[in-house]
């Protein structure tokens, strides 16, 4: 997709890119092309967080992990630290995941741009799945399946 007063084009590709670099590169998460990864169990809405970012371009980057892949995330990203709460613990690691990714993605195609990003939002199934993006994708990873959409515009 073309930007205006961006450097390069941006696709679903570049937030894949991001996704997987963080995945790889700071979970050691074991990845898959989405249509191989292992089936999502009947019932398994996943957990859904939402990070905001505003600079240059500002939008939303929402994300949805399977419970299984999630909890398996949460564990090798804490080294198996916990809290008293494992499910308050699950929604921080996933909130990280999302911060992480964002950040990714923007340094990815705007480096010199300056960004904030907002404290991660954490939603209900439905809002994902109602929400209307620009780019989406979708990895299996540790057994599951990570899905990410992601929406901006330009600020003049």
């Amino acid at each position: 997709m073309e930007m205006a007063g961006l450097p390069k084009t941006v696709n679903n590709e570049d937030l894949q890119e991001a996704a997987c670099e963080v995945l790889d590169r700071m979970y050691f998460a074991a990845l898959v092309p989405a249509e191989e990864a292992m089936p999502v169990p009947q019932g398994d809405a996943g957990i859904c967080v939402a990070v905001g970012f505003r600079g240059s371009l500002s939008g939303t980057l929402l994300l949805r992990v399977s419970r299984g892949a999630a909890i398996q995330l949460r564990e090798d990203f804490s080294a198996g630290a916990g809290t008293n709460d494992p499910e308050l613990a699950l929604r921080d690691a996933l909130g990280e995941l999302g911060n992480m990714i964002c950040g990714s993605f923007l340094s990815n195609i705007d480096a010199h741009g300056e960004y904030r990003i907002a404290r991660p939002l954490h939603l209900a199934p439905q809002e994902f799945d109602s929400f209307a993006a620009e780019l989406h994708c979708a990895i299996g990873v540790n057994d599951g399946l990570l899905e990410a959409h992601l929406s901006w515009c330009l600020l003049p």
